[in-house]
């Protein structure tokens, strides 16, 4: 019981975590951009979101 508690764990709940940690991440990196380097990185030289 406690080895497939683990095992489900590990799978689903930690990199749930990781996931959560780099999205975070990602939105304050977008959110603290001025409208004029957001508009250049993202609209004129078309760089992908991710």
């Amino acid at each position: 019981m406690l080895l497939t508690f683990m095992f489900g764990f590990i799978l689903f709940v930690i990199p749930f975590y990781i996931i959560a940690v780099i999205a975070i991440i990602e939105f304050v990196m977008h959110i603290t951009k001025s409208d004029s380097d957001f508009e250049r990185i993202y609209i004129i030289e078309k760089k992908k979101w991710f």
